[in-house]
């Protein structure tokens, strides 16, 4: 009898480990594959906010030891973050801190000369900005793209958020 019950069991977990696998495949299969088409399922009139910053784009520093012992964040850092929310609040938009939600992130990067600042902190940069402004924490940042632009005439940081279901 515990035989046959233990091959039933087995049996059981086969099929719901099979299952499992065959959900888990289906949803692979919908998500996008290549950043071209994320960018492709998500457009203008869809985004729930458009803005620019003018100038060059700058990436994020690392913190820094100060010469009593203190740490601090370097005052280019500092700086592009107030510029990020003020070109927010430019374009019309309010802080609306949202909780509930999470943001798909899109941030264009053109360089005046050669793009030589890493695409992660540049990311980081707008994401840490935004803070308090769109979403309460930049981890409800879930998908995230940073494309770098070099010799362009008009240095400038692209930047479109939609919010993701």
């Amino acid at each position: 009898m515990d035989a046959v019950r233990g091959n039933a069991l087995a049996a059981g977990a086969h099929n719901l480990a099979l299952a499992v696998a065959a959900k888990r495949e289906e949803a692979v299969s919908r998500q996008p594959k290549t950043a071209a088409e994320i960018i492709a399922q998500v457009s203008d009139t869809n985004a729930l906010i458009i803005f620019e910053i003018l100038g060059q784009p700058v990436a994020k520093a690392r913190p820094r030891l100060g010469r009593y012992g203190g740490i601090y964040t370097p005052t280019a850092t500092t700086d592009q973050e107030e510029r990020i929310r003020w070109a927010f609040l430019a374009a019309g938009y309010s802080p609306q801190t949202r909780t509930a939600s999470s943001f798909a992130l899109l941030v264009r990067c053109y360089f005046k000369g050669k793009a030589l600042s890493d695409w992660d902190n540049l990311g980081k940069l707008v994401s840490d900005a935004l803070n308090g402004m769109v979403w309460k924490d930049d981890r409800q940042v879930t998908m995230a793209t940073v494309e770098k632009f070099a010799q362009d005439p008009n240095p400038r940081t692209e930047v479109r958020i939609w919010r993701r279901a």
